[in-house]
């Protein structure tokens, strides 16, 4: 049954493709680091320590992504080569843009050769959710030509460090991985269908292959072959201090470009479907005292970035809430009522 499954959600996935031929993915790389973590987190959650490591052309912004199956129409995207090659139709079997950059330590340990062309993005974050998670479509050159691992193994990950609610702490968890196996990497010998010559479909044999698309004839992407949407998530305490990792190497060779498409605005924050939504505070920062639009009747708090409440209001029905008493920072204002809460962030002078 699960086979089953997979086969009818492939099926969907492929007929959604299909009434979206005519679309184009755009690419834009220029584009800060800090933009680039706006893109996919927005700009309510409050981040720092941000580094990008890799060529400029590697890395940008696209929209489109509805016409590869993502949920997001823009997002961000990193590669072992030019985002201007990324774009459909799909005329080669071997583009690629050598960057002359390093490869990256992560990727080197899981896809265990050499890594190059690494284009590396890190963050820290606080989360004001209790998941994490990225939606994202990895995409190569090597299909279907290297897939076997034997001269190339290209692949990506997205790693995550901070406070385990469990308990204990995750190290560098990768939570990108292929769905129902003992958490393989996604890289190209962990995802593909079998060997095929330039210009020719591939006919197996099978490696997870329910979540690969093969692009040969394709006209959105160059890549000549990409998996379906996937989701990497975690449980995260709110309000803690997370670093994430995203990254993308070529291994064992610079040749073939590789990417990967990270969807924006997912449920990283949480945003509910209720009255709260039209809640506004103004001004922002604010010195002395902020105001809450539509704020009647509800709770509020408001927390530090350790997550430790600071002030609490029981059902007020004033508009603006006094700060005299708060230290120059970011602060998180939580919001509730009947149930449902809002969190925004204020910037207090």
């Amino acid at each position: 049954m699960k086979t089953n499954l997979k086969t009818i959600a492939l099926a969907i996935f492929l007929s959604v493709i299909s009434f979206n031929l005519n679309a184009q993915i755009e690419i834009n790389w220029v584009v800060s680091p800090n933009d680039l973590i706006t893109t996919i987190l927005g700009e309510e959650i409050i981040i720092d320590n941000v580094h990008y490591i890799g060529a400029a052309i590697a890395s940008g912004t696209y929209t489109g992504g509805s016409s590869i199956g993502l949920n997001s129409n823009s997002g961000i995207f990193l590669t072992t080569g030019s985002g201007e090659l990324i774009p459909g139709p799909n005329s080669s079997c071997n583009t690629s843009v050598n960057n002359n950059m390093g490869g990256d330590p992560s990727l080197t340990a899981i896809c265990g050769s050499s890594t190059y062309d690494a284009a590396v993005l890190q963050f820290d974050f606080c989360p004001v959710s209790d998941t994490f998670r990225i939606n994202y479509i990895f995409g190569s050159e090597e299909y279907n030509e290297n897939i076997s691992g034997i001269y190339n193994n290209d692949g990506a990950a997205i790693l995550i460090t901070g406070p385990n609610p469990l308990g204990g702490y995750y190290s560098n968890l990768n939570i990108t991985t292929v769905p129902d196996t003992d958490n393989l990497p996604i890289t190209l010998s962990n995802i593909n269908n079998g060997y095929a010559l330039c210009g020719n479909f591939t006919s197996g044999p099978c490696t997870n292959c329910e979540y690969f698309i093969d692009n040969t004839d394709g006209t959105i992407l160059e890549y000549d072959g990409y998996t379906v949407p996937m989701s990497g998530w975690v449980k995260v305490v709110p309000y803690e201090t997370y670093h994430v990792k995203i990254a993308i190497a070529d291994c064992m060779s610079a040749g073939r470009d590789s990417g990967l498409f990270i969807e924006g605005l997912d449920n990283m924050t949480r945003v509910e479907n209720n009255n709260l939504s039209n809640i506004k505070i103004y001004p922002n920062p604010a010195a002395g005292e902020f105001r809450v639009s539509n704020i009647a009747g509800h709770s509020v708090k408001i927390r530090n970035t350790q997550g430790v409440v600071v002030k609490t209001f029981d059902q007020i029905y004033q508009s603006g809430i006094a700060i005299t008493d708060l230290a120059p920072g970011f602060y998180f204002v939580e919001m509730e009522k009947d149930g449902y809460v809002e969190t925004r962030k204020v910037v207090v002078k």
